[in-house]
């Protein structure tokens, strides 16, 4: 499995919350919470649910508003490294 990747959030996002009325989902949300981002809970909640089924990982609770695109990719980042060992 490769590396997961900003990119790989932003395609996973796309589908799992969709984009109607949100900032439109790119490469450039890397530091935007998901607060700026309008993605309410339930989208996050999504959006982690078919992160974790994809990477094959599995992320703590309380990933929340506050949280960026760019943590979650770290957090997946450092779950793959660690079922690799």
């Amino acid at each position: 499995m490769s590396e997961f990747t900003l990119e790989d959030f932003v395609r996973i996002a796309k589908v799992a919350a969709g984009e109607d009325g949100m900032v439109e989902l790119d490469l450039t949300i890397g530091a935007q919470s998901f607060d700026d981002l309008d993605l309410d809970s339930l989208s996050v909640v999504a959006i982690v649910t078919a992160i974790e089924a994809e990477a094959d990982v599995r992320l703590p609770d309380g990933i929340g508003g506050n949280w960026t695109p760019d943590d979650l990719v770290e957090m997946v980042q450092s779950a793959q490294l660690v079922g690799r060992l």
